[in-house]
């Protein structure tokens, strides 16, 4: 007599997801398998929830999608926000884009961190810089007699900014390496110069709350 017995096994996976909207009040992240994404949103001190989609063919071939999620943000993330539109898609933008009119919805959220923007630029910003100057020299000789000559010089520089992660990137660093020159034939000048200024920016944003 042999005895085929089926045993089940209760297994542990450990699943990561990447940040996509944290604040607060509402925090939204993403599961990414095989191309499939799934997302799940998160309210303070609760436990995930998943927002329920699928796409499935009918039997003339055409794609019928399942947007259960919108139900779902509609009887969990629409209260006290009348303005905010349910006709939303499935993605990381448009399901970002709700997550943070929801937060800002009654009050600003200086916590609210938007991880879609650091992979799209990162976070670190560029900018050319460039510009003519208006320069004025005075020469005095050893006799004690002056003489002034006035031109114009060009300026160029790059400017690199740091956003820090943090009061909904409102603080950011920079350093901005600018060169210049001055030249004057007839006072035989010929002067280049260097600057690095350094410093930290504070960025102080407006709402319409209108």
């Amino acid at each position: 007599v042999v005895n085929n017995k089926k045993t089940q096994q209760n297994e542990n996976m450990t699943a990561f997801l990447k940040a996509v909207v944290e604040a607060d009040q509402v925090s939204l992240y993403e599961f990414n398998r095989n191309g499939q994404k799934r997302f799940y949103y998160q309210k303070a001190n609760q436990k995930l929830t998943l927002l329920r989609y699928n796409e499935s063919t009918n039997s003339s071939g055409e794609i019928v999608k399942n947007n259960l999620f919108r139900k779902q943000l509609s009887e969990n993330l629409y209260a006290n926000c009348p303005n905010l539109s349910l006709d939303v898609g499935y993605t990381s933008f448009q399901l970002g884009n709700y997550i943070i009119f929801y937060n800002n919805c009654n009050q600003i959220s200086e916590s609210l961190i938007d991880f879609r923007e650091y992979e799209l630029i990162g976070n670190w910003y560029f900018k050319i810089k460039g510009g003519i100057n208006i320069s004025s020299i005075e020469i005095i000789n050893r006799t004690g007699r002056s003489g002034k000559q006035n031109g114009t010089n060009i300026r160029l520089g790059v400017e690199v900014e740091h956003f820090m992660r943090f009061k909904n990137k409102t603080w950011s660093i920079f350093i901005e390496p600018t060169f210049s020159s001055f030249k004057d034939d007839i006072l035989a000048i010929d002067y280049n110069s260097i600057e690095i200024p350094l410093g930290i920016r504070k960025y102080i944003p407006i709402f319409d709350s209108s």
